[in-house]
């Protein structure tokens, strides 16, 4: 059986297109031909042992690679990946008129799994043919949201991640599957597209405890779901599962219960204190707390996108409504404009800001242009690192927070849906 995909061959900034063409007849040797160096010809015995600790069939019939164009050098360890899913083809065990729709460039360690310092996401969805969702986290590590495209339902994302940590996949509609990123781990994510609150996620002992945990509180209220939060975490403090539930059922509360989430992660720096994200998104836990209704708006002194700089002094006497988006993509600017509805309807007693969350103006610039939003806006190019976002506590976008005359906050993260209603009732 003939078997044709593709790698690549690097060389500084340029990459070669190479084509992999495994052919397997009877018999039992091995031969490669192209230019391979003596990595890449080692290939062949780790990916017979990384076939074999992955519970998959070691091929033994002859086997025959040529590597095209011949006249470049092939080197390195990245052609296990490529070479390994052309013999699984060649016996069957991956479908082989798919290959050709990818690149495949790895090394693959003897466990079969082909870098141990990423994590490798895989979903399938039923009654979805294409699509995207984000990925994006809250560790320092990741720096922006990732867009991922879903094909024929399924869809494969990787991520370099020095540490376990916990991805938040969101969808269009702005639903949340959340996952146990382990590094050298493959996660699995299925579910049906119409109804996305029962996604089940496998891959790790984590994963499965998440899983079945929102799968065990899907038809309670949100009180009840977050009294079932407080035992979870209770039961298995040591585990990276009760992270994400307090991350996203009790922080993510309207109404936060800053005594009992506390008490969780007490609890899991006590089984766990060596876990760095734990300690670290405990300190931002602080900057949270200070930023919540009924305290005082921190300090804060930023220049617009047109050079004017403001401060808390820019809105004395006035209310503010401070805004965080994105261009990232439709869900993180469109609710821009309901914004732009909501403060229009209260006319001149109140004053926005804008606060996006880009890497660079440009996008930023046309967003505010093409949208016509108005009040100040800032964008400092620093995202998730910005000293804006720290110093006001942000804990997801689109965001915002409602500050009175005095410079109060009254409220925060109000729904989009229940914004202009808010504004109406509180802004007299």
């Amino acid at each position: 059986m003939l078997v044709q995909l593709f790698s690549a061959a690097v060389d500084g900034l340029k990459a070669t297109v190479i084509q992999v063409e495994i052919n397997t007849s009877q018999g039992a040797k091995f031969v490669m031909v192209g230019l391979p160096d003596n990595a890449v010809k080692e290939s062949h015995e780790r990916i017979k042992a990384a076939l074999s600790n992955a519970g998959y069939r070691v091929p033994t019939s002859q086997t025959v690679v040529n590597m095209a164009p011949a006249n470049i050098q092939k080197e390195g360890s990245g052609y296990d990946l490529p070479l390994a899913l052309g013999m699984m083809a060649c016996n069957d065990m991956v479908a082989k008129d798919k290959l050709k729709r990818y690149l495949f460039l790895g090394e693959l360690g003897l466990d079969g799994t082909s870098d141990k310092n990423t994590v490798v996401i895989k979903g399938q969805f039923k009654n979805l043919k294409q699509g995207e969702l984000y990925a994006f986290s809250y560790s320092p590590e990741w720096d922006a949201f990732d867009t991922i495209r879903i094909d024929d339902g399924s869809f494969s994302f990787r991520k370099k991640v020095s540490d376990t940590t916990i991805v938040i996949l969101q969808y269009p509609n702005f639903m949340q599957t959340l996952v146990v990123a382990i590094p050298g781990k493959t996660i699995t994510v299925k579910g049906n597209a119409n109804n996305l609150s029962r996604i089940k996620v496998e891959g790790s002992e984590e994963n499965e405890q998440l899983s079945d945990f929102y799968q065990s509180i899907f038809k309670k209220d949100e009180q009840a779901k977050i009294a079932e939060a407080k035992k979870f975490v209770r039961s298995h403090p040591q585990s990276f599962a009760s992270l994400a539930v307090v991350q996203d059922l009790m922080l993510n509360s309207q109404e936060l219960d800053l005594k009992a989430i506390d008490e969780m992660y007490a609890l899991m720096l006590k089984a766990t204190p060596e876990r760095v994200q734990l300690r670290s998104q405990y300190a931002q836990l602080y900057s949270l707390l200070s930023v919540r209704p009924g305290k005082k708006l921190p300090a804060f002194s930023a220049r617009t996108l047109e050079g004017k700089l403001i401060n808390n002094a820019s809105f004395h006497g006035k209310w503010m409504l401070i805004s965080f988006w994105s261009t990232w993509g439709r869900d993180f600017y469109v609710p821009m404009s309901v914004t732009k509805t909501a403060v229009r309807s209260v006319g001149d007693k109140i004053q926005s800001l804008g606060i996006c969350l880009d890497l660079d103006t440009v996008s930023c610039a046309y967003q505010i242009k093409n949208d016509t939003l108005g009040g100040y806006q800032v964008c400092d190019r620093k995202g998730w690192d910005s000293p804006l976002v720290k110093a006001f506590g942000v804990r997801k976008v689109p965001g915002n927070i409602l500050v009175d005359r005095q410079g109060y906050i009254v409220a925060r993260d109000i729904p989009q849906e229940d914004l202009k209603a808010s504004l109406e009732k509180y802004v007299r």
